[in-house]
């Protein structure tokens, strides 16, 4: 009887011991991962903050947890020290319950989202600044890191189009260059499959010795093209001058814009179509710090201009908006790298979309009020 309790002991002893051991790797990884982990902003001059603080965001940006059934959404409810993401799965605070509320959502990728900036320093959040005098606008940020024009449609479609939005603003076109996706279809996949994915909020191991010495170690072993396939703000690959794939790419992006107004036009909601600078294609006198971004990429160069010349083409749009040049005489350093920009490069955005869609928004209110006082 006793060899049994004895038995039953050391179990529990080293149960014990293991958990030690996994809570210990644990704190190590979350450790490591805020003060020792990669962070592509702490030399970026043209962000105004401290060391900690740079390292505050790169840590709660690599925390985000993702749901990917059936594309790339974030998953809602997530609060960390710089990003707060609400019920929906948008940046930002909770949704206002008021039916007499005009709903203006703002979709793209990071620069949308507001990478490398704190909640309040977003486009969608410094154009909620602009709308202050505006009686009930709501100003929505529906951006998600690195998703292209595919996903941004099917957001519209299926979720986005189910808070009952206003005016729909799609401000993108980096990504879609950047990603080359010709053919897109929603892919199928079953949302039952559970890996340890679902699980990084809380278990932050596997995640980081992933990131940190497996990725590394597979990229040995991936070929020049997928090595140099990183995110469209990092110093991008010289293409040739490939124009049948910058034909491809944007008539891709042509096409799911006119679906997008389309769409718009079916629900009573207004379209604005807007084409993002960078430094890649935009105007811009560049400071020293920026210059090392900057890249003489003949394909963005060529798909932009392709991009927005068909941009004039797109029908039945409410908007439609081309910011390429938008700092050409922007003397001051704003982009962080070659695409994403500072809190001071974000209000200006916002400030010359504000003036684009102000009087749309304006004359909307204004038939609502008349609706309401005839009913």
């Amino acid at each position: 009887m006793s060899m049994k309790i004895e038995y039953k002991k050391q179990i529990l002893f080293f149960f014990l011991l293991f958990l030690i051991m996994i809570a210990s790797i644990e704190i190590s990884v979350r450790v490591f991962e805020l003060f020792l982990s990669e962070c592509g902003i702490i030399n970026a001059e043209t962000l105004p903050y401290n060391y900690f603080q740079k390292r505050l965001i790169c840590y709660d940006f690599l925390n985000l947890v993702y749901e990917y059934n059936p594309v790339i959404s974030l998953k809602p409810n997530q609060h960390l020290s710089t990003i707060n993401i609400n019920d929906y799965g948008f940046r930002g605070n909770e949704l206002e319950n008021n039916e007499d509320i005009y709903r203006i959502v703002i979709v793209g990728g990071s620069t949308v989202f507001g990478t490398a900036v704190f909640d309040h320093e977003s486009i969608p959040a410094e154009l909620a600044n602009d709308f202050d005098d505006f009686e009930n606008v709501e100003i929505i940020n529906a951006g998600i890191a690195s998703i292209t024009s595919n996903e941004e449609i099917f957001h519209i479609k299926n979720k986005i189009n189910t808070i009952k939005p206003d005016l729909i603003i799609i401000y993108d076109g980096a990504n879609d260059v950047h990603y080359k996706i010709t053919n897109y279809s929603v892919p199928s996949s079953d949302s039952t499959t559970i890996s340890f994915k679902d699980f990084q909020e809380y278990f932050r191991t596997p995640v980081v010795i992933y990131r940190n010495l497996i990725s590394p170690l597979l990229s040995n072993f991936q070929t020049d093209d997928k090595k140099n396939n990183n995110a469209p703000g990092k110093i991008m690959e010289s293409y040739k001058e490939n124009f049948q794939l910058s034909d491809k790419v944007s008539e891709k992006w042509y096409q799911n814009m006119k679906d997008f107004c389309d769409f718009s036009n079916k629900n009573n909601i207004k379209s604005v179509v807007i084409i993002q600078p960078t430094i890649y294609h935009g105007k811009k006198i560049l400071t020293n710090y920026e210059t090392g971004f900057y890249l003489d990429d003949i394909f963005t160069k060529t798909t932009f201009t392709k991009m927005r010349e068909k941009l004039g083409q797109l029908p039945e749009c409410t908007l439609k908006v081309d910011l390429s040049d938008v700092f050409e005489n922007v003397e001051i350093g704003i982009y962080r790298d070659g695409v994403h920009l500072n809190n001071q490069g974000n209000k200006l955005i916002a400030n010359k979309i504000y003036e684009n869609i102000s009087p749309i928004v304006s004359n909307d209110i204004k038939k609502n009020r008349m609706i309401s006082i005839l009913d």
